[in-house]
């Protein structure tokens, strides 16, 4: 992208190398903060292997170490201005990390430059600018990209291009094109994968329209727990616990698993229906897992058992949790606590500034 290879073409045009701008530290760690495969990179270019220059796939795995660490922007920004320098900005390996790297850090103008002036051929690079503008909370511009590409472009759209698509209808309410994304998808790839086809029933569900979700979700060949959370969480959303439920129990016939966001998603459909229960039931489920140790699990059944008005319940999974070092927790409890007797939640609360823990704004 222009915005950020601009900065290091004067440092080009005297023969300098973009990262020499890197901090220097001692030869043992200079690099040890870095991701291992960043490290061998930096390291094999420091050691100045004038003659070699670097392939397209060092530099696409370099920039997808960076997107996947905390190594800071204006690191990641060399390098592509290195790989600008090399003549390497439009290969389609180095252009999608870079724009899958700047979307990640809410540089969606400076992402879809970097796309621009890369290889508008490779579906890879569409996949990353359109999966960057629903990131970045513009599904209308996903949309409209993908239409671009399908009427546009050479190439053709894949699975993780229909994905793509169909999160920007979700987050857009696109009704109209997320059906006629799903007809596409029916005619070019009957066969899709479970990837596809949950994001065919997250698009119904955010839409509004459990019945077609529903439909599509049977449909599938393959449904996993991802698949079975997202048509739970589309009952819950629709204020229809008892369909949630009975959709939560067949799930577990089939032997799928629950994980985090199905409990939440479930405890949050029990507390509307006063559901004690089926809010046991979940409970159950949860102290068989690993998921209670997850404190926004522990969290949500605290605040389900307060809200069907089970106090004596929730506080037992607040006492169950022994030393309590999560503020979400103590901050749920005492927010519970404080509607039946104030003293107590005073007393709580001070219990939990002793312990160096500030409350949040459900207190």
């Amino acid at each position: 992208a222009r915005a950020l290879y601009s900065s290091s073409s004067s440092a080009a045009a005297r023969g300098h190398d973009p990262l020499d701008g890197m901090p220097r530290r001692g030869a043992a760690d200079r690099f040890a903060h870095l991701p291992p495969a960043l490290a061998g990179f930096v390291r094999a270019r420091a050691a100045g292997a004038a003659a070699s220059v670097p392939c397209r796939f060092s530099y696409g795995n370099s920039l997808a170490a960076c997107a996947a660490s905390a190594s800071p922007l204006a690191f990641a920004e060399q390098l592509y201005c290195a790989a600008w320098k090399d003549g390497l900005s439009r290969d389609a390996y180095v252009c999608s990390a870079a724009v899958d790297l700047l979307a990640k850090h809410g540089r969606l103008e400076d992402a879809l430059r970097a796309f621009e002036d890369g290889d508008r051929g490779s579906v890879v690079c569409w996949n990353a600018a359109i999966s960057g503008a629903v990131r970045n909370g513009e599904p209308a511009l996903g949309v409209e990209m993908f239409i671009e590409m399908v009427r546009g472009s050479s190439c053709g759209p894949n699975s993780f291009t229909y994905s793509g698509a169909l999160s920007a209808c979700a987050a857009g309410a696109e009704l109209g094109v997320g059906r006629a994304v799903h007809g596409m998808v029916l005619r070019r790839n009957p066969d899709y994968d479970v990837f596809v086809g949950t994001s065919i029933v997250n698009m119904y569900v955010k839409c509004r329209e459990m019945g077609a979700a529903m439909n599509e979700f049977w449909r599938m060949p393959i449904r996993n727990v991802v698949s079975w959370t997202t048509a739970i969480a589309g009952f819950v959303h629709l204020e229809e616990p008892t369909s949630a439920m009975l959709l939560l129990r067949e799930m577990v016939r089939c032997g799928v698993a629950i994980n985090k966001y199905t409990a939440t998603s479930i405890l949050l459909a029990c507390s509307h229906m006063s559901m004690i229960r089926e809010a046991s039931q979940v409970h159950g489920m949860i102290m068989k897992t690993d998921l209670y140790l997850d404190h926004v699990v522990k969290e949500a059944l605290i605040s389900t058992y307060a809200n069907i008005g089970a106090i004596q319940l929730s506080e037992k999974v607040f006492q169950e949790v022994g030393t309590v070092s999560n503020r979400s927790i103590w901050s749920a409890f005492i927010s519970v606590v404080s509607s039946h007797s104030l003293q107590r939640s005073i007393l709580l609360l001070r219990r939990m500034l002793c312990q160096g823990l500030r409350p949040n704004d459900k207190c």
